[in-house]
């Protein structure tokens, strides 16, 4: 890079250091400021860059939108200007390292320390987006960690490189067809060239929540065009699927944060750090910093107390503006009771339970709008969608708008009978319509995927774990979903969808089982199965497998001397048997009564050694005898007694086992049929 100064020279006022990082537009110096005999970070963009108009618009704005907010979490800017045909920032200079380099350094990190630097992310973040600027190109490079002097302290992040955040009011500076953001953190409306907003930021908030918990990005593809396909089209894989200590909570949590639809994202990085902390069951901090604008700042930190502080309590004394901040303690009221949680239901009868109370839902359609809000529970569900739930293609009431506001109203109340005006509702207005705030733990449906997802993963390795979980897991259905709600329109393919899943559950449960040696206690339950969904091929491949190995073994000509016994007398065919009243053979004992099943039973046993090719005998009607030959072997196969067999008795018929003493028998039975 022509123009870029060497370690030792002077620049613009700041003696060059060391080399800190290359980034995209240019070169991270430590350099020490003359004048004020600081050490700070001086980022220096590369000459080629320099002659860029719009490259030179948009970096001029960086130091100003960046000094326009004053936040614990965003780098301060000390100074920007041009020298030697280069333009430089001088920021503060943090003793750390990237939160890129701190993942691939120690592996992925504790979920509590990635919930902290998220935490401070996202409030930076915020805090920019109450400016109205955004910053774009949110990544792990971006994201500076201070090195801790005391390990048992939280870690400190701070937000960097503004350079290509936008302001809402300006048009986007980049050339046509090219967007500004890193390709494993881009937002899906970036990739298509649509404005941005707060919700475009916390989408890479996500993919870093990602990839610090797990040590890659979310979508880490050989080439550009598939990572492009994949924010555009693909699902985020499961935390929990890569990381078995992570809890399944966390797995909304990413995908509410990188959903495709910005509408159906967190709006702030504020819910998006609460959502996480709720996940790993931590409690959010009571400790809250305020700064002012002023040179005297002012950290408030509220602690609990339990009871007030008494009027003689001595007032901290004020000190003169300064630098240094002033710590006052703010004592809190006492900490109330936590409201009752709700208990979903949706996997059958619509129900809601607090304790062991149920609560009353009120009209169908009301019941109705819970239901769909439940579906896509912790997401934006549209008024037009709710709509299209409560009515269909039936008539529309003239305000049906509002008649779904008036639900939604009666349902807070039913909901949160306790819950005081002006505090936080579960039942959320959120453009273009509602969300319903639940843990996925209190739904049903939410436990009910978390079980289905670890089965599939302990299958391979623990199918009798699995077994067990997938079993847990089809025990929460109680009947039909949301059997008494009417549901029109599109919600009647979500509920198609969990009944899919809930046959996907069953198909690998009975996986698991076929793995541990279980078949003969499966064969009548997937021959209900089979009945009832005869499309599902997997369920008729599994009956198959049963079947098959609860059959007998092939005969084997020189193996069973029983068979070489009947080759030799068949110069004499057996007599015929009389034929048995039903009361007759109903008299006799059990050990010897055999009735129809027996022989046709014995037929599939002998068919099973045709389709093996084995050698054995068929009597033809005139009482005579030969050996058939083997599948591989001369002459027409199978003869026409042969195919009017098989068309009869389907070789795998489940139960063979049962009648082992026919076997012998079973070429004069096949004549009694």
């Amino acid at each position: 890079m022509s123009g870029i100064p060497q370690v030792g020279a002077e620049f613009a006022g700041y003696r060059i250091e060391r080399l800190l990082g290359r980034g995209g537009v240019g070169i991270v110096f430590l350099a020490l400021d003359l004048r004020l005999q600081r050490r700070v970070a001086l980022k220096i963009l590369a000459t080629e860059l320099s002659n860029d108009d719009r490259v030179r618009e948009r970096f001029a704005r960086e130091p100003r939108l960046a000094a326009s907010i004053d936040h614990p979490h965003i780098i301060p800017i000390y100074e920007a200007g041009e020298a030697e045909g280069s333009l430089y920032i001088a920021m503060r200079f943090v003793d750390g390292c990237d939160l890129g380099v701190l993942v691939r350094r120690e592996g992925p990190l504790d979920p509590a320390r990635v919930v902290t630097i998220v935490s401070q992310v996202g409030s930076a973040l915020d805090a920019a987006h109450a400016r109205g600027l955004y910053h774009r190109d949110v990544k792990p490079a971006n994201i500076l960690v201070a090195q801790r002097a005391d390990p048992q302290r939280d870690d400190h992040a701070y937000v960097a490189d503004f350079g290509i955040t936008k302001n809402s009011s300006t048009r986007s500076l980049t050339k046509t067809g090219q967007y500004v953001g890193t390709l494993d953190y881009v937002a899906p409306e970036q990739i298509r060239g649509e404005s941005v907003d707060a919700r475009t930021d916390i989408y890479a908030l996500g993919c870093v929540l990602y990839e610090s918990l797990i040590g890659v990005p979310p979508f880490q593809k050989d080439n550009d065009a598939a990572s492009i396909y994949a924010h555009l089209a693909e699902d985020p894989p499961l935390l929990s699927a890569r990381r078995a200590d992570l809890p399944a909570a966390l797995d909304a949590v990413v995908v509410t944060a990188m959903a495709k639809s910005r509408e159906n994202r967190y709006e702030s990085g504020a819910d998006l750090a609460a959502a996480a902390r709720k996940a790993l069951g931590r409690k959010a901090s009571r400790t809250t910093t305020v700064r002012s604008r002023q040179r005297a700042s002012t950290t408030v930190i509220a602690t609990q107390a339990a009871a007030p502080v008494p009027p003689t309590a001595p007032r901290a004394t004020p000190r003169p503006a300064s630098d240094a901040a002033e710590t006052v303690v703010v004592p809190l009221p006492a900490a109330t009771e936590p409201a009752p949680r709700l208990d979903y239901r949706v996997l059958g009868p619509l129900v809601v339970r607090t304790g062991e109370r149920e609560l009353s839902l009120g009209t169908g359609r009301q019941r109705a709008l819970l239901a769909r809000l439940l579906l896509d529970a912790n997401m934006v569900v549209s008024t037009d969608r709710l709509i299209d739930a409560l009515w269909g293609d039936h008539p529309l009431p003239e305000s049906a708008a509002k008649a779904v506001q008036t639900h939604v109203t009666t349902l807070r109340r039913m909901l949160e009978p306790e819950r005081q005006k002006g505090e936080p509702s579960i039942l959320v207005t959120r453009s273009p319509g509602y969300l319903l705030r639940v843990d996925v733990e209190d739904v049903d449906l939410g436990r009910f995927e978390r079980l289905l997802e670890q089965g599939r993963r302990l299958r391979r390795s623990t199918p009798e774990r699995a077994s067990a979980v997938l079993t847990e897991a089809l025990a929460l259905f109680r009947g039909p979903v949301l059997a008494d709600v009417a549901l029109e329109g599109a919600a009647r393919a979500e509920v198609r969808r969990i009944e899919e899943l809930r046959l996907a559950a069953l198909e690998e449960r009975i996986a698991a089982d076929l793995e541990l040696g279980r078949e003969a206690a499966l064969v009548g339950e997937l021959t209900a199965l089979v009945a009832a969904h005869p499309e599902r091929e997997r369920l008729k491949g599994q009956l198959t497998v049963a079947r098959a190995r609860t059959a007998p073994p092939v005969l084997e000509p020189e193996e069973d001397e029983a068979v070489a016994e009947v080759e030799d007398d068949a110069e004499e065919a057996p007599p015929p048997r009389p034929r048995r009243t039903a009361r007759a053979a109903a008299e006799r004992p059990p050990e010897k009564r055999r009735g129809r099943a027996a022989p046709v039973l014995a037929a599939a046993a002998l068919l099973v050694a045709i389709a093996a090719g084995a050698g054995v005998l068929v009597h033809s009607r005139s009482g005579g005898s030969a050996p058939t030959a083997p599948l591989s072997g001369p002459g027409p196969y199978p003869n026409a007694q042969e195919k009017a067999l098989l068309a009869r008795f389907p070789p795998f018929v489940g139960g063979c086992h049962r009648y082992p003493d026919h076997y012998e028998k079973s070429i004069a039975e096949v004549e009694c049929l």
